[in-house]
């Protein structure tokens, strides 16, 4: 039995709807504390220009000239970019904030910010909350951080240092995140359902919150409701979350921890005049996606990217407000939780939700209840297949799932690619999965429902421009995506039918991660790596033939004879025997290049052996070059003159692991075939959803279940369905639970 912990939570129930309207300029002009929509002509300096009402100007300066651009949009909308690392604050205190949400006059917060992420990557340098660097913010209403002591009210006392922020964040999805500091809150960034005292976290799912302009909007009232707005790339408004979690509603308790000397920052929290120099230096730059420097320190959550607009509100702007003239014709109906029944099943229903979508729902999702009833039916593969359906299934989880076998590096911070796009196809289009290693398809999107590069040679063959627009462009890849047949090379002239086709195997990406250079061993070793989840040094066999090793290959290193013997041949034996495979192929000047269709004499483009052909051996003259260089550090090696391969995992605890239903084969299609119809191939697929929507690597506790799961999954019913084993895996209690 699964057991969830509801916590203090007070949430209502939302049926949204969208509407096109946003905040009017007359409720902006005489509502807003703060105005900024840089309008300056240039210059560092970005003028509040609020209502005279509320007290002198708040300006805003760049600290870091030259890190931040101007610009006007296609619509004439004015813009501050933060191209790189970036110091932008108030020049003093934003008293006139402070002290008009402090006033009883107030009924609460809003925030309005528009914004553009154009640096996804910058979400994805680490998981929230297990990464300090996360959320990063785009605005922060806060204090030095190296100061623990904070005034409020005149006096020194130990408080909190931001008063209230809001930032973005990765949970397998990008999300927005609102943040006000309250009279229980000790942590403003930490869920409020993991502690009473923890102060209002709002969370509001954005798809993928970056490449176009989207409204955020914030909004607190003192009476105990906070809601989280956002807009779509139509500019469609819609509430993204709402709840009352974090002071209980009590009046006396919003504000009464801020801090008074509190500063307005854009794109960070608070840095100090002597801190900048030493933060800009720091080791954390965004592409790398990565923190080398200590990431606890502040400050360290520099956010990048255009704002057309910010706006400070010491009042609780009204959904009639936030929506503006549309409110009357579209508006959200709000149902008390109290008519929703909270139990074990929705809270399961929940987390499956989050699994198998990427991102996390509130609890009044109406799909929940569908979810939970199938539940209750003993139907959890109905219950799972409501959401393999979802959009999100295939753009976040399928993606990721698919983008980690992708790459060498075996991460999913990698853009979309047509190794990737293939594999969500094949799931959407519920296709054998086998078939994904050896027949002649791969994945597109279709011209007329997504306008991006389409060109087989310049965008598809020469470069990964058609994918990597998709992705920018937010596209439904469930929607958009096409079966396309055959596969296609470039010749050095034109596309044309690729004649040795396998799948994934010859898909462009696969030829970059792994044919670039080398020998092609790399393809072999990560081929048993990403399809059997065997790593080479798993697969070697000491006592396999000497005789299948390349030229290339010393069998005397450094004088030893037994350093090959014990250190060299047991993997070589393997790898060497199944290099013919990739006989043909190598990959250069961004496209893969095929023998049989590249000929020596097409002087196409230098290659890595700075030829201008394709690069042949005059022993082997239909074989890349590559694979019979170096011939004399071992002139009795093998000479790859074909295709030909040799399965020397076949004995011992190999034969045993992998099942192997072909010994020897020719040609890359056979060698994929032979792959997809190991006994290794579904338990590694079952292996790789399971840490896909588990959110951890499978146990020997997990090792029968896996094994049964893999048995369904490779039988005539189910016919190597990944859809299918995305939902089997997801609603097992040891995947929710834990382990």
């Amino acid at each position: 039995m699964l057991h969830f912990k509801l916590g203090l939570l007070s949430i209502l129930v939302l049926v949204s709807t969208r509407t096109m309207a946003d905040i009017s300029d007359s409720i902006r002009n005489d509502k807003a504390v703060v105005i900024y929509e840089f309008n300056e002509a240039s210059g560092d300096s970005f003028i509040d220009s609020s209502n005279p009402k509320y007290g002198a100007s708040l300006n805003l300066t760049n600290y870091t000239p030259g890190n931040v651009s101007r610009g006007v949009d296609s619509n004439g909308d004015k813009y501050i970019s933060v191209d790189v690392k970036s110091v932008i604050r108030s020049n003093s205190a934003a008293a006139k904030i402070y002290n008009e949400c402090k006033k009883d006059t107030s009924n609460g917060l809003t925030v309005e910010l528009v914004v553009e992420n154009n640096e996804s990557v910058q979400l994805r340098s680490g998981m929230y909350p297990d990464k300090v660097e996360q959320p990063l913010r785009i605005l922060s209403y806060s204090r030095d951080f190296t100061n623990r002591t904070i005034k409020v009210n005149g006096t020194n006392t130990n408080q909190v240092n931001v008063n209230f922020a809001i930032g973005q964040f990765y949970d397998m999805g990008n999300l927005y995140l609102g943040a006000v500091t309250t009279g229980s809150n000790n942590n403003l960034f930490t869920d409020p359902l993991k502690s009473s005292t923890n102060g209002l976290l709002l969370k509001g799912v954005s798809r993928p919150a970056s490449s176009y302009k989207q409204t955020v909007v914030l909004s607190v009232s003192k009476s105990g409701i906070a809601r989280l707005f956002l807009s779509d790339r139509n500019g469609n408004i819609y509430q993204a979350s709402e709840t009352s979690q974090g002071f209980g509603g009590q009046a006396s308790a919003f504000t009464s921890r801020w801090a008074s000397d509190a500063y307005l920052n854009l794109a960070n929290d608070f840095i100090a005049d002597s801190q900048i120099s030493t933060t800009l230096n720091r080791n954390d730059q965004f592409a790398n996606g990565t923190c080398v420097d200590a990431c606890a320190d502040n400050p360290n959550r520099f956010w990048k990217g255009k704002i057309y607009r910010v706006a400070v509100y010491c009042q609780a702007l009204a959904k009639a407000d936030v929506f503006g003239n549309a409110y009357a014709v579209n508006r959200n109906e709000v149902i008390p939780l109290s008519q929703v029944k909270v139990n074990d099943q929705l809270l399961k229903a929940s987390e499956i939700y989050n699994r198998l979508t990427g991102v996390k729902t509130p609890i009044y999702n109406p799909i929940l209840q569908q979810i939970a009833a199938k539940l209750d039916s003993q139907d959890p593969i109905g219950a799972a297949a409501l959401l393999t359906e979802h959009p999100l299934f295939y753009n976040i989880t399928v993606k990721n799932f698919a983008a980690k076998m992708s790459n060498r590096d075996e991460t999913i911070n990698v853009p979309l690619n047509d190794f990737t796009a293939t594999i969500v196809g094949a799931t959407r289009d519920n296709l054998n999965s086998k078939t994904l290693l050896y027949e002649n398809y791969y994945y597109q999107a279709d011209p007329s429902k997504a306008a991006v590069p389409s060109d087989d040679v310049d965008d598809l063959l020469k470069s990964n421009n058609h994918y990597e627009a998709l992705d920018r462009g937010d596209f439904d890849l469930k929607a958009v995506l096409v079966k396309k047949t055959p596969q296609l090379v470039f010749d050095g002239t034109s596309a044309v039918s690729n004649p040795t086709p396998a799948g994934l195997l010859t898909t462009r990406q696969w030829a970059a991660a792994h044919f670039l250079a080398g020998t092609n061993r790399r393809a072999v070793e990560f081929t048993l790596r990403e399809f059997t989840c065997t790593p080479i040094e798993n697969a070697a066999d000491s006592s396999g033939p000497e005789d299948v090793i390349g030229r290339d290959i010393d069998r005397n290193p450094g004088g030893s004879m037994s350093k090959f013997t014990t250190s060299c041949r047991a993997c070589h034996t393997v790898l060497d025997g199944f290099r013919p495979a990739y006989a043909f192929m190598t990959f250069s000047n961004n496209f893969l290049k095929h023998s049989l269709i590249v000929p020596n004499s097409t002087a196409n483009n230098l290659n890595e052996d700075n030829s201008t052909s394709m690069g042949v051996h005059v022993d082997a003259p239909k074989v890349a070059r590559k694979f019979n260089r170096n011939e004399t550090t071992f002139p009795g090696g093998k000479v790859v003159r074909d295709d030909s391969w040799v399965n020397n995992a076949n004995s011992g605890t190999n034969k045993a692991n992998f099942g192997w239903t072909h010994t020897s084969g020719k040609g890359i299609t056979e060698f994929g075939r032979t792959i997809a119809e190991s006994k290794a191939f579904p338990k590694c697929m079952a292996k790789r959803v399971f840490f896909t929507v588990c959110k951890r690597e499978a146990n020997a506790k997990d090792d029968a279940f896996l094994t049964k799961v893999s048995e369904e999954f490779s039988s005539p019913e189910r016919n190597y369905n990944l859809k299918y084993l995305f939902q089997r895996i997801v609603t097992n209690d040891s995947c929710l639970g834990g382990g």
